[in-house]
Formats: structure tokens, C-alpha cells, sequence
């Protein structure tokens, strides 16, 4: 589904006042399923890829974006700012988010508060978050 995408939305911009006066929208394709979603651009190469984290939420409608077909999608290292070409794409493109976050393994902590299940039958013993070790 084709989607409106409004240009930044990295946690490193310095200008908040220039940065929203500057920004421009493009159409992304967006593909969403069970761990994440993709969005590519015109040329169908793929922008980014986003994974269902424990810190993913999404807001939507004219109370919580400003827009009646507004969509913010955030994760702990991402902020998307979405506008829907239409109404059916709107509830569309929500309804499918909702459901690939229900099915996601990943949106929950899990065991030591981590982001990965505990895998049954696997050859692997132990597993190191090492993700604050590097911050």
C-alpha cells in the first residue's frame, strides 16, 4: 500500500523549527508483516526496514497526530510521520500494523528482559545481550 511519508524522523535532527518547516512528503510503499515493517521508495529499493520492539507504538487519527488520516509510528531508535492517501487506506494500513504487532515474538520482554524469546530445541546454550555494553 502506497502511503505518504514525511521526509527526517531521526532522533539525531538539531532543528526542531527548521527541520519542520523544510520537511517534505513522499509516497512509500510499505510492507508489514509479523516482525517489522518496510517501506521503499519510488525506484522499489527498500528505505528502511523497522522491527517490532518492545518500545514500538502507534499513534493514529486527528487527536493523537493533528491529522485526520495521520499515522506516527515510534520505536526506541525511529519516528515515522505517515499521511494516508485515503480513509480505507488509513484503517487499512492500521488494522494490518495492529495485527503484525499481536503476532510479532519480539513486542514483549521476555526472559531477562530481552528482546528475543527463549528458543526450545536449539544448539545454542546461552545467549549475550550485549546492545547497553555498547551505548
Amino acid at each position: 500500500m502506497y502511503i505518504y511519508k514525511r521526509s527526517g524522523g531521526r532522533y539525531q535532527e538539531s532543528c526542531v523549527k527548521c527541520g519542520a518547516l523544510f520537511k517534505n512528503w513522499k509516497i512509500r510503499y510499505f510492507i508489514i508483516h509479523s516482525e517489522g515493517i518496510i517501506y521503499k521508495d519510488e525506484f522499489n529499493s527498500v528505505r528502511e526496514y523497522i522491527t517490532y520492539d518492545y518500545d514500538f507504538h502507534m499513534k493514529h487519527g486527528k487527536n493523537q497526530t493533528g491529522s485526520e488520516k495521520g499515522i506516527i509510528l515510534e520505536t526506541s531508535h525511529r519516528k515515522l510521520s505517515l499521511e494516508s492517501l485515503s480513509h480505507f487506506d488509513f484503517l487499512q494500513f492500521v488494522f494490518y500494523v495492529k495485527q503484525g504487532l499481536k503476532r510479532s515474538e519480539y513486542s514483549t520482554l521476555h526472559r531477562y528482559n530481552s528482546f528475543a524469546p527463549v528458543r526450545q530445541n536449539c544448539q545454542i546454550e546461552f545467549y549475550v545481550d550485549g546492545e547497553d555494553y555498547y551505548r
